[in-house]
């Protein structure tokens, strides 16, 4: 499958979160594409050890502009459909001044996977 690629400015980076009793860890970066009227984010997981090692080699910070590269999966689970964009890759354009992220850590905790 081909990898999508976007750019944007991020909103947050979440903190590393402990799933399935620890066995697992995953991370989100919230980029915002917003180019008009409308707002536009694209929440990006990063999964496991190398996932988050990319993550944080990478330096990206809230406010800063970055390039990501991802998978988009879907899963069925009693007859719904989830989605995800998993993070392949990614790069820091411009470096931000570290601004304050709109989007609460809290709204990523009620995503379905």
């Amino acid at each position: 499958m081909d990898l999508i690629e976007l750019q944007g400015m991020v909103k947050t980076v979440s903190p590393v979160e402990d799933i399935s009793g620890g066995k697992y860890k995953k991370q989100f970066v919230v980029i915002d594409t917003t180019d008009g009227k409308y707002e536009s984010m694209v929440a990006i997981e990063w999964f496991g050890d190398k996932g988050i090692e990319k993550l944080e080699q990478s330096g990206v910070a809230s406010g800063d502009e970055a390039k990501v590269k991802f998978r988009v999966k879907s899963r069925e689970s009693g007859g719904r459909y989830y989605t995800s964009a998993d993070g392949v890759f990614i790069d820091v354009v411009a470096s931000g001044a570290g601004a304050t992220a709109d989007v609460e850590t809290e709204d990523l905790q009620d995503m379905p996977f």
